[in-house]
């Protein structure tokens, strides 16, 4: 996608954030499911209903720019998630 003006910048990263939000709420689950203490399993679960209010929220926005939300993978949550792999 070619960013020739600002809200075509504006729409790149909002894309950019909906793939990060949909990258945590597949991620999230496993992180709950590998967690020992219960805290830390109400903290995952905690953050996934949040995370989708968020991808909620970018998806209604771009939809009211007439946007859909398919756009390239964001490639700094995908190191963050594969940092935490490890």
């Amino acid at each position: 996608m070619k960013l020739n003006t600002l809200e075509d910048l504006y729409v790149h990263e909002l894309k950019d954030l909906f793939s990060a939000e949909q990258q945590i709420i597949k991620a999230l689950p496993k992180m709950a499911k590998a967690a020992t203490s219960k805290e830390l399993v109400a903290g995952f679960q905690e953050h996934l209903e949040q995370t989708k209010g968020h991808a909620q929220r970018l998806e209604q926005i771009l939809s009211s720019r007439k946007q859909t939300t398919r756009g390239p993978k964001c490639k700094g949550m995908e190191g963050v998630i594969a940092e935490g792999r490890k």
